[in-house]
């Protein structure tokens, strides 16, 4: 796997600072994408669950399934059909509380039609 630190990270969108987007090499296309989508995906969580979520995530393009595999700590699984995972680090159920929340989507992500 390649390591965090070569990736790169991508410019996010203004209105959500803390959203931070970051893409493994070949995974450049897929995290302009996700950049773009990201303003309409928090409005869409938020008119869900309403504004007592932390609007806050890192979100992650892999270069290939065991890219994924690995952030996602899925196992050995069979990832082929997945598009995305989200993980966190730590959860705190008693405060209420999640840690190093992210979203890591898969190569095959790319190939998912755009939302309307």
């Amino acid at each position: 796997m390649i390591p965090m630190t070569a990736m790169k990270t991508r410019p996010h969108t203004s209105a959500y600072p803390d959203m931070k987007t970051l893409a493994y090499p070949g995974a450049a296309e897929m995290a302009a994408r996700l950049v773009a989508l990201l303003p309409a995906a928090v409005r869409a969580v938020t008119a869900f669950w309403g504004d007592r979520w932390p609007q806050r995530a890192l979100v992650i393009a892999t270069g290939s399934d065991q890219e994924f595999a690995a952030l996602a700590v899925s196992g050995g699984a069979d990832v082929s059909a997945a598009a995305a995972a989200t993980v966190y680090t730590t959860l705190d159920v008693p405060n209420h509380a999640v840690t190093g929340q992210r979203i890591v989507f898969t190569p095959a992500a790319s190939r998912l039609a755009t939302p309307e």
